[in-house]
């Protein structure tokens, strides 16, 4: 027996607050600036309601602290139906923990299709791969690597050994991923309570574009909600780190050790160098270089370079470093006399 769709006034219930606006059926969750008209949003920071404004969502869970008469009149005026939440973030756990459950009971009573292996893909007969998953031809799939549920990688790829990739990854065509990379795992997300720290389930996934190449022992978390994106092109040296919903745009390169918290979007043809930490929520520009070791605590404009922590415009951090130079120079000589 088919199970029933699931309808915003279903969240409500959970939370036990009531909804204003009409009800409907949802079919998941999103980013306020991807969402679609049945995708829920959670807008919690005043930051995002621009996107909220201007994107598809029909359904928000919103902060009260957020919430004010002006965005109660583009509600009804955008006919979005709404719940105010008290305390956003442990509303956040439960929904989408239910949301987990309730596609875990739908995927259940639903039929295992099993997985599709175009012509000429090779596998290892060592390697483990989910049910409902479609790979192209002519991909390799080395020893002991591991590909999830519902999986999608296009045609010409190679997957290296030991390489996890995990349900619901989106995958394009000639991606390369390297020994032991980790694709689409559980982001860094907790909240804070007097009795400890609550996990923050994840529901996205990642989306990977054509050409990639990600080295090994990467680190690729999914989405909280909506997706973690590499735009095509990229190139990912060893060992780096994306957090969840992590956007990054095409013909990007990031060199090894770098780190990338979640929700920072990263522009096209961007240079990250050897060891640099982006911090999240910021915009990186197109064509900007991040010089190595940098510490970005802020978003970088376009076709700027930036070096230092914190990262500041390279001429800036040269001149500051000068002038720290002479400044000790001079407290030698101090010394001296």
């Amino acid at each position: 027996m088919a199970s029933r769709s699931n309808k915003f006034s279903d969240i409500a219930k959970l939370l036990e607050r009531s909804f204003v606006g009409s009800d409907s059926e949802i079919t998941g969750f999103n980013v306020p600036m991807y969402a679609l008209e049945s995708e829920v949003i959670f807008l919690f920071q005043k930051k995002y309601v621009p996107q909220a404004i201007s994107g598809n969502s029909k359904f928000w869970i919103v902060s009260e602290k957020v919430f004010t008469k002006d965005l109660a009149d583009q509600c009804l005026k955008k006919n979005t139906t709404y719940i105010l939440s008290k305390d956003p973030y442990e509303d956040i756990i439960k929904v989408l923990t239910w949301w987990i459950a309730q596609r875990a009971h739908r995927r259940g009573n639903a039929r295992k299709r099993k997985s599709n292996l175009s012509t000429g893909v090779k596998t290892h007969r060592s390697s483990v791969i989910g049910y409902d998953t479609i790979i192209g031809r002519g991909t390799l799939v080395s020893a002991h690597a591991v590909i999830g549920n519902h999986v999608r990688i296009g045609k010409e790829c190679v997957i290296y050994p030991n390489v996890t990739i995990y349900d619901n990854t989106i995958i394009g065509d000639r991606v390369i991923a390297h020994a032991g990379s980790v694709i689409g795992s559980d982001g860094f997300g907790f909240h804070k309570t007097k009795e400890g720290y609550l996990k923050i389930p994840h529901v996205g996934r990642v989306v990977i574009g054509d050409d990639v190449e990600i080295g090994a022992n990467c680190c690729i978390d999914r989405g909280t909600v909506g997706e973690t994106k590499i735009g095509h092109g990229c190139k990912l040296d060893n060992l780096i780190q994306i957090g969840h919903n992590v956007v990054i745009g095409p013909h990007t390169v990031i060199a090894a050790q770098a780190g990338v918290a979640g929700s920072t979007r990263i522009g096209d043809h961007v240079t990250i160098a050897g060891q640099a930490g982006l911090v999240g929520h910021i915009n990186i520009g197109d064509r900007a270089v991040i010089a190595a070791q940098a510490g970005v605590i802020g978003s970088v404009d376009e076709n700027t370079t930036v070096s230092g922590y914190p990262a500041r415009e390279h001429h800036v951090a040269l001149r500051r470093e000068a002038t720290l130079k002479k400044i000790i120079e001079q407290y030698d000589q101090k010394d001296k006399v």
